[in-house]
């Protein structure tokens, strides 16, 4: 949850953005906001995808797949129809005033047509897809609903493994696994320049690349969940998935900027070499962060209560926060590093506070998590408990 705010902060800051986002939304930049956004881009939502994947053969096993249908429209398609209408303006609005006062020092209220006519067309050259529709952010909540229509295919396939289910699950839990799944990913990110999905993946009308790039994610997770008996492998694994990952990675940002440089010019040698070690990258890192967060954050308390609860409203918001602070603090003489710094705490503080007092006790908490909640900060229900142990 606060590697979106991280993530979505840096972005405005990096110093050589891909092709496919062919503007800088600042004069003050730092190549280090270049390689947090590779870094954490490269497992994020891969991650997500799989715990996503995870939780839904969860509730199918649970509830019954009409259950878990019903539960996904009220609980995903419900929250993203408001958003579409409420959310998704203000953040375009934000994000687009970021980019007029970036290009053109625009800082009226009042979008300019003018200025509007002359970006669309320079994006257009660029090769940007300004005349399709685009949702922004939640990108991720439309492609939630479309894999889990295809859940009743899913299960066709599962029993097409039932043969293999013991040969599959040693294999899950073996250090080969990051391997296998590391080229199969690198198949999927081949349609991607630098092997680094930033294309397509806002637009409406869902593309192939990257649906099918996220949907091997995601049907991963429901696979996990009929495997779970390999969870103790990863939590063995996850130091040594960790170092590879975090060896992998330079070599796999090097590769991609190599691209990128090179452009259309590009060898098939250098994009098959960004490709594998970006998927190769990106498995590990996976196998690490669920390894670590099984061995270290697997108990229940009042922070991962809280975060749980929060995260829907914070994910929603958090894009406006940013383009807000971003944009406040476009026309101040500040190194980027300060900048960045700011926009997260502000976006975080704002995020969590919005929550607290006028989210989870109203009708919109009701809509995003099922019911209101009136819980206390963190710290005020573990010092709660702790008074409670310490009782005579």
């Amino acid at each position: 949850m606060v590697l979106w705010i991280v993530l979505h902060s840096a972005m405005f800051y990096w110093s050589a953005p891909p092709p496919t986002v062919p503007f800088l939304f600042e004069r003050h930049t730092a190549y280090g906001f270049d390689l947090v956004v590779s870094f954490i881009h490269g497992f994020r939502m891969p991650a997500f995808f799989v715990l996503s994947g995870f939780l839904a053969a969860l509730l199918v096993a649970q509830r019954g797949l009409a259950r878990f249908y019903h539960h996904r429209g009220r609980r995903v398609f419900l929250p993203l129809v408001v958003a579409l209408v409420t959310i998704l303006p203000l953040a375009g609005y934000g994000f687009v005033q970021v980019i007029l006062s970036a290009r053109f020092g625009a800082r009226s209220w009042v979008l300019d047509r003018e200025q509007l006519i002359t970006l669309a067309n320079e994006l257009t050259v660029a090769g940007f897809p300004i005349r399709e529709p685009a949702v922004d952010h939640l990108w991720f909540l439309f492609y939630l609903i479309y894999f889990s229509l295809l859940l009743p295919l899913w299960r066709l396939v599962e029993r097409g493994l039932e043969p293999f289910e013991a040969r599959l699950r040693g294999w899950l839990g073996s250090g080969l696994a990051v391997v296998g799944l590391g080229l199969i990913c690198a198949v999927t990110l081949w349609p991607f320049r630098g092997g680094q999905v930033f294309e397509g993946v806002v637009l409406l009308k869902p593309q192939p690349a990257p649906f099918v790039y996220y949907g091997a994610f995601f049907f991963f997770g429901c696979l996990l969940h009929r495997h779970r008996e390999v969870f103790a492998a990863l939590v063995r694994l996850a130091p040594e998935n960790a170092v590879a990952g975090g060896l992998l990675f330079p070599l796999a940002q090097y590769a991609t900027e190599i691209e990128y440089a090179a452009g259309a010019a590009v060898s098939p040698a250098v994009h098959l070499a960004a490709v594998v070690a970006q998927g190769l990258c990106t498995w590990t890192l996976i196998y690490a962060m669920t390894g670590f967060a099984l061995r270290y954050c697997a108990a229940e308390s009042p922070w991962a209560l809280y975060l749980c609860r929060a995260s829907f409203w914070v994910y929603l918001v958090h894009p406006i926060l940013i383009c807000g602070v971003v944009y406040g603090l476009q026309p101040i003489e500040l190194h980027a590093v300060f900048k960045f710094g700011v926009v997260v705490a502000v976006a975080t503080i704002a995020s969590f506070l919005s929550y607290h007092y006028l989210v989870q006790r109203s009708w919109i908490g009701t809509l995003l998590n099922g019911q209101r909640f009136n819980q206390a900060w963190p710290w005020q229900d573990l010092r709660a408990a702790t008074r409670k142990r310490v009782a005579p």
